[in-house]
């Protein structure tokens, strides 16, 4: 259909191996065992730039400039591609209900999709960060990911 279509297989292909890592790895993972989880997951995303970068436009590009049948089969998809996370989740954090683990699997992609473009800016405007006045402006997304990921599945157990 167009340019962003093609991204979209593309997206849909990082997601897909994605998925497939955090499944094996959730399974190497100690049952309950929140900050291995939030490790993998962080490291997991981390590992696939191009991901990232991706998931940081999909619904304000990506999905702007297909047909409706084309988001309709990429959402299925990511349903489908979520819904595993999830089910590994629950595997992983028996602790956390199943209901919780599919919220956490989509919330997570939104805190990547967040974090990323302001974790890697445009040149001028990595510049102006570099500042130290501004240094608390600018996350990196090796440390905050990480942590992010790693308070919303403790909040998730203590709820």
């Amino acid at each position: 259909e167009s340019r962003e279509a093609v991204l979209l297989s593309l997206f849909l292909d990082d997601f897909e191996a994605l998925v497939q890592a955090l499944e094996a790895g959730l399974k190497l993972c100690s049952p309950g065992d929140i900050a291995a989880t939030a490790t993998l997951i962080a490291t997991e995303f981390l590992a696939r730039p191009r991901l990232c970068r991706l998931l940081s436009i999909l619904a304000g590009v990506l999905e702007n400039n297909v047909s409706e049948a084309a988001v309709v089969a990429l959402k299925t998809e990511m349903l489908g591609l979520t819904a595993r996370v999830a089910a590994a989740l629950a595997r992983a954090l028996p602790q956390l209900p199943p209901d919780d683990c599919a919220w956490g699997a989509a919330i997570i992609g939104t805190l990547v999709a967040g974090l990323w473009p302001t974790a890697h800016p445009a040149p001028v405007v990595a510049d102006v960060l570099s500042r130290p006045e501004f240094a608390p402006l600018k996350p990196t997304a090796e440390h905050d990911l990480e942590r992010a990921v790693l308070v919303l599945l403790r909040g998730l157990a203590a709820a």
